[in-house]
């Protein structure tokens, strides 16, 4: 079923193509790591429990690829400059990485958005997108750009815009917000077992 949010959501994406072609690609490769854009943003609703996590978690895997990245989160529904949950800094502790010094962001006080924006539920992207096409393109839940990549492979010779079209084939915003196996589920006010969990799936996603 869809909630009266998404529903909303589902409405101001109408508009947007239900199907977007692509040129073949030759080599098959999984992985984001393969794919790699200048920017991520990283949204979850607060960005105190999961976008924070995954931040932190996406830019070890960076710097233990060598890669340049600049990645960032925020939340949808954030107040400013609020810290990470205990149960996030203590799960992250477990990696080595410190969330002790985070600020939450709310989206809404973004100036711009990155290359490529990662939600951590889909009802996120109709607030990540706020009705535009162009974004829409370009923003995941976590889920499922870790299966899109896998099966659309590596950039190779093609430019970004060229990987996120090859990305949307046969993509819809009807389909995104409608699917119920894309999410992170949100540990917030949960046990320790919980956030323990999500860290656990954060790292491996962020792996990929």
């Amino acid at each position: 079923l869809v909630n009266c949010s998404t529903q909303a959501g589902l409405t101001r994406l109408a508009g947007m193509p239900q199907s977007l072609s692509t040129k073949e690609l030759k080599t098959r490769t999984p992985g984001i790591w393969n794919n790699l854009p200048e920017s991520i943003l990283v949204v979850c609703t607060a960005n105190i429990c999961r976008s924070p996590m995954a931040e932190l978690l996406l830019q070890r895997e960076a710097e233990q690829r060598g890669a340049v990245v600049e990645i960032s989160s925020a939340g949808v529904l954030a107040r400013p400059n609020m810290p990470a949950a205990s149960g996030s800094v203590t799960a992250l502790a477990a990696y080595g990485l410190d969330l002790s010094d985070h600020l939450s962001r709310p989206l809404a006080d973004l100036d711009e958005h990155a290359d490529l924006v990662l939600t951590m539920e889909a009802a996120h992207i109709p607030r990540a997108v706020d009705g535009q096409t162009g974004l829409f393109r370009r923003t995941f839940t976590l889920l499922e750009i870790v299966r899109r990549s896998r099966n659309v492979g590596p950039r190779g010779d093609l430019d970004l815009e060229e990987w996120i079209e090859a990305l949307n084939e046969g993509r819809t915003a009807h389909g995104v917000l409608s699917s119920e196996d894309l999410d992170v589920a949100d540990p917030y006010r949960g046990s320790s077992i919980g956030f323990t969990s999500c860290a656990t799936q954060l790292d491996k996603l962020c792996s990929q």
